[in-house]
């Protein structure tokens, strides 16, 4: 333990000496902390589903950030850090607050976020999307595309407004999750094929 600016910072001994004093200046501005992730790999799951991550991670991560930050596109934006899950190692990408590993031998990515007496410093809380939230959500994007989330939010309210209903648009964005965007406009007439999906006859919105 070593004594900070703002307080006592807590530095355990397990990590490599020439990244100590980068988690003691990241842990002065923003708190002793651990970082936690989400094994469903759901960056919009409740906190009781958040599981927190070792000490040696959570330093690491911690001093990774800080010379990210200070050194910018000096420095790397994904690291390897030891004792992620279940002892694996975890390649964290510093931009979308992500881990990737090996898991039962399929390669998953899991959602970071760090919390410091109970409240959340990175990446910035909510109302702010996660960072992964985000990525995700851009790749049911296309490029130039007048039918946008914004769009599609809009007249949502509006048509929930013309029928007597109340809603502004930040309850709109909660009701939906855009990560699961499919879109059908394109799609041939020959790919659509008729399936039972539960029992039932299904056939995919083609033109939607």
């Amino acid at each position: 333990i070593v004594g900070g600016g703002t307080g006592v910072v807590e530095v355990s001994a397990h990590i490599p000496e020439n990244l100590k004093p980068a988690v003691e200046a990241f842990r002065v501005r923003f708190g002793n902390g651990c970082w936690e992730t989400n094994r469903k790999g759901d960056t919009e799951a409740d906190d009781s589903e958040w599981e927190p991550l070792s000490a040696t991670f959570s330093e690491c991560v911690d001093a990774f950030l800080y010379i990210y930050n200070q050194d910018g596109q000096a420095a790397n934006k994904r690291v390897e850090v030891e004792d992620f899950l279940d002892g694996l190692k975890g390649q964290v990408d510093l931009d979308f607050y992500t881990a990737a590993c090996t898991v039962k031998g399929r390669h998953r990515i899991f959602p970071l976020r760090r919390r410091s007496n109970r409240q959340q410093t990175h990446p910035p809380p909510p109302p702010k999307w996660h960072p992964w939230y985000e990525k995700q959500v851009q790749k049911c994007v296309k490029p130039g595309d007048w039918l946008t989330n914004e769009f599609f939010i809009s007249a949502f309210c509006q048509a929930v407004q013309k029928t007597g209903g109340q809603i502004t648009e930040k309850e709109a964005w909660e009701l939906f999750d855009f990560r699961y965007n499919q879109d059908y406009r394109d799609t041939k007439e020959s790919d659509v094929k008729l399936e039972r999906r539960g029992g039932v006859l299904h056939q995919v919105p083609r033109g939607w």
